[in-house]
């Protein structure tokens, strides 16, 4: 069975993140001395999808199918073989495949905890925690672990990277539905321009309320402070604003009478 995380999509609360760039193996190498020998301790981490078979390697020397981590110690000696001393599977199982959580409350840095548990070796519960930055200056198929350390069969790692960063927020409404992210392009971001006039006659017409409504406002509270004007009587103008209907419509009748040919009153010429 094939174990895998979906790094491509993955959500975590109203965030969306495409880990996708980490896909693939990463070796975090430890030198330790001891003369004549040295030894190197291999940490091989997917953090996707768990580790491939390698073909040339015997299945003696290499971690168990569903390992995400595995950790291969190798021994050097001059002039001799180097040789394979201890192998053991650090995180991921057939029945263990990582999680990640979000954000510390107490981290000073915006990260998140990829973790993944192994299997239990000699009352030692093995697990691997990888802090993940994001910082976008660090190009993502250049990124590589760090070790931090390995303590009572915990490893810990750090991991800065531009794939750890949040490429989308999702909608509330739909989870599923990712908002679309603001291009970096000041002019991409802006809405479209709308075609015809119809902004600059709502603008005007919008100007001109205002201005009525200061009109009203400040002739009503000038009407009551001078002339001490009440009800009806504060408004400014009011006798042109009750005859405005009536001039209106002798107005239309007017222009009415005049696109129609009719006259009012007058006299015929003989």
């Amino acid at each position: 069975m094939h174990l895998a995380l979906n790094c491509k999509d993955f959500t975590l609360g109203d965030q969306h993140y495409d880990f996708s760039a980490l896909d693939r193996e990463h070796v975090v190498e430890i030198k330790t001395v001891t003369p004549p020998t040295h030894t190197i301790d291999r940490y091989t981490i997917n953090p996707c999808q768990a580790l491939q078979a390698p073909k040339d390697v015997p299945e003696i020397d290499r971690c168990p199918d569903g390992t995400f981590v595995c950790k291969t110690s190798t021994n050097y000696k001059p002039d001799e073989k180097d040789r394979v001393i201890a192998v053991q599977a650090i995180g991921g199982s057939k029945d263990e495949t990582p999680v990640i959580t979000a954000p510390r409350a107490s981290s000073e840095k915006e990260d998140l905890l990829w973790s993944v548990k192994g299997p239990t070796v000699d009352k030692t519960d093995y697990r691997c925690d990888v802090r993940l930055f994001c910082d976008k200056d660090v190009d993502a198929a250049k990124a590589e672990p760090k070790f931090v350390s390995m303590t009572n069969g915990i490893l810990t790692l750090e991991w800065t990277s531009a794939a750890v960063c949040v490429q989308k927020r999702t909608d509330p409404e739909d989870p599923k539905k990712p908002e679309d992210k603001p291009s970096d392009d000041p002019e991409k971001n802006d809405p479209e321009p709308s075609s015809g006039g119809g902004g600059f006659f709502s603008t005007l017409f919008k100007i001109i309320g205002i201005l009525l409504l200061v009109y009203f406002v400040v002739g009503a509270v000038y009407n009551y402070a001078v002339a001490g004007a009440s009800g009806l009587d504060l408004i400014p103008h009011r006798y042109f604003w009750q005859e405005l209907p009536y001039l209106c419509l002798e107005f239309v009748q007017f222009a009415y009478n005049s696109c129609s040919g009719r006259r009012r009153g007058g006299y015929s010429a003989v």
